[in-house]
């Protein structure tokens, strides 16, 4: 991905931010497969995740994120997890998602 990105770079100049977003998201995308979410949606105030049956994510870490921040995060059946956040503008959003992944990492 990284490399794709050089060379779009070296082809057409500077990159705008929605390729740059774009680049972003399939970043997201690549590290949620690696520990096993099937689905992750955010909006501006939530978003949802899905587990798959064989994740790598510790269910005790969702257990303790749960615990710490009630008013952030609920449990929604067996294998999902609600997350309310403030993510108005596209880069909160990035931002949000992506350091609840890095928390999820085994």
């Amino acid at each position: 991905l990284r490399e794709l990105q050089v060379e779009m770079i070296d082809r057409f100049g500077l990159l705008p931010e929605q390729t740059k977003n774009l680049v972003r998201v399939t970043q997201i995308k690549l590290k949620a497969q690696t520990i096993g979410i099937t689905k992750l949606e955010a909006s501006s105030r939530s978003g949802v995740i899905e587990f798959s049956g064989d994740t790598r994510v510790e269910p005790l870490t969702i257990v303790k994120m749960v615990q710490a921040a009630p008013h952030a995060y609920k449990l929604e059946g067996a294998n999902k997890i609600k997350f309310t956040l403030p993510m108005e503008t596209t880069e909160q959003r990035l931002q949000q998602v992506t350091g609840l992944l890095d928390k999820l990492m085994p």
